[in-house]
């Protein structure tokens, strides 16, 4: 509802509009019913990120790459062409590209992304049942009243349940402790160093 129908009609005019079979829609083509169409979001105006993913791995099965900060994975929100998979599917000529596991736009870190459409599922699915274990440095203010003189002289472990948001289906969500759902994510912090 966003989008005019002025810009519709350019989108179709331009082939911008599929069908399930990948057949462009024209402008006047008949409705029918039952019909899924697919189209490439765009956006008028895209702030681009001045930052550039490096691929670090890539064979048939994977491409690995080092995400830079505020690149998001995926397309979503003001971002589109601004994406690490948009970026690579153009730079690589992989169409099928698609990661198996996601960071925050925030986070500057390691993306694994499947080639084959028929592989991702078990790569996933490694990181969906925590075969695959994650690590993160963050820069961040020390807890008050902390002793930093000797690191690492702090740990501490976070329990929580994580689940889809449901307003937005590919971002995550803590539940709240009082909906007493069993813990499916574990974060262990240590303090490496302070300044």
């Amino acid at each position: 509802p966003l989008v005019g129908r002025a810009t519709w009609c350019q989108r179709l005019a331009q082939g911008d509009v599929l069908d399930e079979h990948a057949q462009h829609i024209a402008p006047d083509a008949p409705y029918r019913g039952g019909t899924r169409l697919y189209y490439y979001r765009e956006l008028d105006t895209e702030v681009e990120v001045p930052f550039q993913a490096t691929v670090l791995h890539q064979d048939a099965h994977l491409v690995v790459a080092d995400k830079p900060h505020f690149l998001p994975v995926t397309p979503g929100g003001r971002y589109v062409q601004q994406s690490l998979l948009v970026r690579l599917k153009q730079r690589l000529g992989l169409d099928e590209l698609s990661p198996v596991h996601r960071i925050d736009r925030e986070t500057a870190g390691l993306v694994v992304l499947g080639i084959q459409p028929a592989e991702r599922g078990a790569y996933q699915r490694l990181f969906r049942e925590r075969t695959i274990h994650k690590t993160y440095e963050a820069v961040a203010p020390l807890p008050a009243g902390l002793d930093a003189s000797t690191p690492p002289c702090w740990h501490t472990t976070r329990t929580s349940h994580l689940r889809e948001d449901p307003a937005q289906f590919f971002r995550m969500q803590e539940a709240a402790d009082s909906e007493g759902l069993p813990p499916n994510s574990i974060t262990h912090c240590t303090l490496l160093a302070a300044n």
